[in-house]
């Protein structure tokens, strides 16, 4: 009672007030406190990590077993631990407070634990973006009192040296062309160069390709990722696989595609070649006088039937006898190439004066080894000039009279025409190479006997006469 007397009522009353206030934000505190912890922030990283909340100060054996890089003044910059693994971060302010982007080189990340105020955000790539090598926008705790995130004390990267990595190359071993198809050949070789095992080791082809094989592999051709080896060792000899790819086209580039999976996800490269072509197209052309084989009373007979007389003009201005010659004409496609263009020119005939595209007349590509006779395609007759005679040792005129040939006088006519006229083909490969320029003529010269021999002669050699000149 004495103690209740001496105390002032309104200051009982403030006492009472002051600790009723104390122990409800007291309460308020505790119940709020683990609202604010667990709140460290959405995921706004690239890779959509979402951070965890953790109390103190912890450090990468709280979260991980792997080894820990601490960067203590969080500046902008480049950091190399001592295995040489180099990481580099760029800190900048943000609406949100101060936040910053990271990436590593020589190593992958699998943890990473952000200090900041009191407590640290924990980043967990192991489970949710394994062996990650860059990320951004990644803070620390919020700061309840602003709404901001804490500044950053220290960042602790939980990483592995080096990293699980496959390599490809490719190199051309050389293309060829056969008929209208280009084969390009590739060697591409797979290596394993990161610290990891790698399995399940798949390659695929792209391009404009008819098709692409791994010569001596079964399956089926690399549109598609298809599996080469089931394992890849650290260290181990590399794969090396040797790639066969067709076309209608040359000139392309080739792109090859490696990928290979570890424990906790996927790793990939690629490589690119081209193989360059040689066009080399060939065409020949042979122009003759052909012999027709007619049955006799004494057997089958050789007859010259493609140089003869005709009679020419008519009752009121007379009559008077030409020559005309019917030559053959032979074009033979002797490259490995097919053949899309092959003018022919032969300015005596009138057939062929302007020159004339064989293929238009085929319909279709000249194949390598086909032979073509004119004369199934174009009429080859046509009339030359007037015989002349080779004065001085030149040849000046369209035709020759050549006496006899050495050891040969008794099969042959004593006077022979020789039509002086050539024939040129030039062709073109469907893969745009040019051939070289062909000539052919119906007379050669004798270098033996210096003079100009017939091919066309005027009288047929009689085989079955003697040696007499009888003819």
């Amino acid at each position: 009672m004495f103690l209740w007397k001496k105390c002032n009522n309104s200051a009982g009353l403030k006492a009472l007030h002051t600790m009723a206030v104390a122990v409800l934000s007291t309460v308020m505190l505790i119940l709020s406190v683990p609202a604010y912890a667990n709140h460290p922030g959405p995921a706004t990283t690239t890779l959509s990590v979402q951070p965890t909340f953790m109390e103190g100060n912890p450090t990468c054996s709280d979260v991980s077993n792997y080894m820990e890089y601490k960067i203590n003044d969080v500046v902008s910059g480049s950091f190399t631990a001592p295995d040489g693994t180099k990481f580099t971060i760029n800190v900048y302010p943000d609406s949100g407070g101060q936040a910053f982007d990271w990436s590593v080189a020589g190593g992958v990340v699998w943890d990473i634990v952000v200090k900041g105020g009191p407590n640290a955000n924990h980043y967990d790539y192991n489970s949710q973006n394994p062996a990650a090598k860059a990320d951004t926008y990644l803070h620390s705790p919020v700061n309840h009192k602003n709404n901001k995130f804490y500044g950053l004390s220290h960042i602790s990267f939980c990483y592995e040296p080096g990293a699980p990595a496959i390599e490809i190359t490719k190199v051309c071993d050389g293309g060829s062309l056969s008929g209208s198809t280009a084969t390009y050949n590739y060697t591409a070789t797979i290596s394993n160069t990161g610290t990891v095992k790698l399995t399940d080791i798949k390659v695929m082809e792209s391009g404009d390709f008819d098709s692409c094989m791994i010569t001596g592999f079964a399956g089926d051709p690399l549109s598609d990722y298809i599996k080469v080896a089931d394992s890849l060792d650290v260290g181990n000899d590399d794969i090396e696989l040797v790639i066969t790819c067709t076309s209608s086209k040359t000139g392309l580039e080739n792109h090859i595609m490696v990928r290979a999976s570890y424990e906790d996800g996927v790793v990939d490269d690629d490589a690119t070649a081209a193989c360059e072509f040689a066009s080399n197209p060939s065409v020949s052309v042979d122009k003759f006088c052909p012999l027709k084989e007619v049955e006799t009373d004494t057997g089958f007979k050789k007859v010259l039937e493609s140089v003869r007389l005709e009679q020419k003009g008519n009752d009121t201005d007379g009559y008077h006898l030409v020559v005309k010659v019917c030559p053959e004409i032979v074009v033979t496609n002797n490259g490995p190439e097919n053949l899309d263009v092959v003018i022919v020119k032969d300015e005596s005939i009138p057939a062929l004066k302007d020159g004339v595209d064989l293929i238009t007349k085929l319909g279709s590509d000249m194949l390598p080894g086909q032979t073509e006779y004119l004369s199934n395609h174009y009429d080859l007759c046509y009339y030359p000039d007037i015989p002349e005679t080779v004065t001085g040792g030149e040849f000046d005129g369209m035709v020759e009279a050549v006496a006899s040939i050495e050891g040969l006088e008794g099969e042959y006519a004593t006077a022979i025409a020789t039509f002086f006229n050539s024939v040129t083909v030039n062709a073109k490969s469907v893969f745009g190479g040019l051939a070289p320029r062909v000539t052919d003529t119906t007379f050669h010269w004798d270098t033996d006997n210096e003079k100009w021999i017939a091919e066309c002669p005027l009288c047929l050699p009689c085989p079955e006469c003697e040696k007499n000149g009888d003819y």
